[in-house]
């Protein structure tokens, strides 16, 4: 689950953990492709992006937008089109990066609060037609987060005061009533 978006994905069991890097939640089998520092195996990154970001002005297309989230030397696209994922509206095209030899998808939608949210994957030439199905299915578990999906911590019933302020309210199990110093 990244909670920055609001989103929730399936990756595979052999993969590693999510490292969250600069408002981007990255999945891959090792952390070193995780952190971007090589890419010798699959890539999924899913980001919080605004368009003052990318240079473009507010009222950009989805489709301008996945386009310049995607740009770089040697990055051609292809296949563009509109898709729903998760419910949302969203622009797809796919990308090829010959300087690094890479092929890639890329993803770009708007949240209902009306963040834009990308995900983007790339893979080495050789492996992309193997990875390709797995993508399929990451890109299909995609769902919003829900309130009901956020836990309520358990409440002790006790509770603390901020006498300044003439407030008592309750605080969840665990946590402690702790004097201010001023």
């Amino acid at each position: 689950q990244y909670w920055d978006l609001g989103l929730s994905i399936k990756y595979p069991d052999n993969w590693g953990a999510p490292l969250f890097l600069s408002g981007q939640m990255n999945l891959a089998q090792s952390v070193q492709a995780a952190q971007g520092q090589t890419v010798t195996e699959p890539v999924v990154a899913m980001s919080i992006r605004n368009v003052s970001e990318l240079g473009l002005t507010k009222d950009a297309s989805l489709q301008d937008i996945v386009a310049a989230m995607s740009a770089g030397p040697g990055v051609t696209f292809s296949n563009q089109r509109n898709i729903t994922m998760a419910g949302l509206d969203t622009a797809f095209l796919d990308l090829r990066d010959d300087t690094n030899k890479l092929y890639g998808a890329a993803f770009a939608f708007r949240l209902p609060d009306g963040r834009l949210g990308s995900l983007i994957s790339v893979a080495p030439f050789d492996e992309w037609v193997d990875f390709a199905p797995t993508l399929d299915s990451m890109q299909q578990s995609i769902r919003i987060l829900k309130p009901t999906d956020f836990k309520v911590p358990a409440s002790a019933g006790s509770s603390v005061t901020f006498p300044p302020g003439g407030m008592a309210f309750s605080v969840p199990q665990g946590w402690e009533d702790r004097k201010s110093v001023v």
